[in-house]
């Protein structure tokens, strides 16, 4: 099962816009791209450590590798 907070996690990196959408409104940015309320939880409450434990045992991105500490 593919994992959406890693899959916004990945857009976010790539997609200039997306991050735009993000740092302006990082709830409504989450919603509008499908994530569940518990991922959107973790975005708003800015709980860094659980998205980068999540982005590093998918795989898909190696440690330092990811922008999670981006502005909110």
């Amino acid at each position: 099962m593919k994992d959406q907070l890693v899959d916004y996690m990945i857009e976010i990196n790539k997609d200039p816009e997306l991050m735009a959408k993000h740092k302006v409104d990082a709830k409504k940015a989450a919603e509008d791209f499908g994530l569940n309320a518990d991922d959107i939880k973790l975005i708003t409450d800015k709980n860094n450590q659980e998205i980068e434990k999540r982005c590093l045992k998918s795989g898909a991105f190696e440690k330092n590798a990811i922008n999670i500490n981006f502005t909110y």
